[in-house]
């Protein structure tokens, strides 16, 4: 077996990915090194996705979105 035991836990199975490693691996990492701001266009877009968040409601974001 690989993994380890401890008398007080469960098993250990071995070591996954975490989400560092996970994003790397995926389909829109050469995306994200061309764009620090991936998914979004630029610095701008971004700015505004975060005060729409940190400030309205969902509702108010949806309303927002449909102009």
């Amino acid at each position: 077996t690989t993994g380890h035991h401890h008398p007080r836990s469960g098993y250990v199975f071995g070591v996954g990915k975490n989400l560092f490693d996970r994003l790397q691996e995926d389909q829109y990492d050469y995306r994200r090194k061309m764009n620090t701001y991936y998914p979004f266009h630029d610095e701008g877009e971004w700015e505004l996705a975060r005060f729409l968040v940190e400030n309205l409601t969902q509702t108010q974001i949806d309303k927002f979105l449909k102009l």
